[in-house]
């Protein structure tokens, strides 16, 4: 796997020096938890969807980054969850799934229209990632 990719099932969730949480279903976090904090990013990893419902409701986190599908199953419920829980903190979905066939572009759009998400197909370059969330966080600010 090369470095500048994300890894299958990857849920992350950023908060702020900026402090983010980072949720990913896979254990193969150290290089991109390198690349967040060469970032700037304070990236705190997750790597179960409860774990970060959990987390995130003892510890504020500036942004997220959530694999839209996690197992078999969609994050939607968990994207809802945190964006009531806080209506600004960006909340950035990543899937390879739509190439696939295996997720329905529309179900994605509307989430995003409905939680004004940001979408990136995966395999995600992380300098690209980390250039998308930049404005994100600093309008959450």
């Amino acid at each position: 796997m090369d470095a500048g990719t994300c890894a299958p099932q990857v849920e992350a969730h950023f908060d702020a020096i900026p402090n983010h949480a980072i949720e990913w279903a896979s254990p193969d976090w150290a290089p991109f938890h390198a690349h967040f904090e060469a970032s700037g990013y304070d990236a705190r990893p997750f790597y179960r969807t409860a774990d970060l419902a959990s987390g995130a409701k003892v510890q504020h986190y500036d942004g997220f980054v959530i694999d839209w599908i996690v197992g078999e199953t969609s994050t939607l419920k968990l994207i809802a969850a945190l964006r009531e829980q806080d209506a600004r903190s960006p909340i950035v979905v990543l899937t390879a799934q739509v190439l696939m066939g295996v997720v329905d572009e529309t179900d994605i759009a509307e989430a995003v229209k409905a939680h004004g998400l940001v979408f990136s197909e995966k395999p995600v370059r992380m300098s690209i990632l980390s250039a998308t969330l930049a404005p994100a966080f600093a309008a959450a600010q």
